[in-house]
């Protein structure tokens, strides 16, 4: 579980707060105000109990991430090759492709 502590600086007090990221590492953020910190750890921890807790500071884009995956997926050897020629035909030189991984989005429908 995360915390909020409070920093006495030259320009007031901040508010930071500090969490553990999906894969253990420690992560800080600092906010002006007590509740913004609150705020954010909350979210934080809730989207690692949800499944969706995004890591922000990771570069990677979605075609480094694709190909990773498809490196380390237990394929047939002509699966694999399938998989490769998709990634290179649908998603790498594409926008999507070179969007980093932390910034894409689910797409939400809307009713109506």
């Amino acid at each position: 579980m995360g915390h909020v502590r409070t920093l006495q600086g030259k320009r007031g007090k901040t508010y930071q707060a500090t969490w553990l990221d999906d894969q253990g590492r420690e992560r800080v953020k600092t906010f002006a105000k007590m509740g913004e910190a609150t705020d954010h750890l909350n979210l934080m921890e809730g989207a690692k109990v949800s499944g969706h807790y995004i890591d922000t500071s990771s570069k990677i884009t979605v075609a480094e991430y694709a190909r990773q995956w498809a490196a380390n997926g237990p394929h047939r050897s002509t699966t694999a090759i399938r998989v490769r020629s998709l990634i290179d035909k649908h998603i790498d030189g594409t926008p999507l492709g070179t969007q980093l991984l932390s910034a894409v989005r689910p797409f939400r429908c809307r009713d109506g």
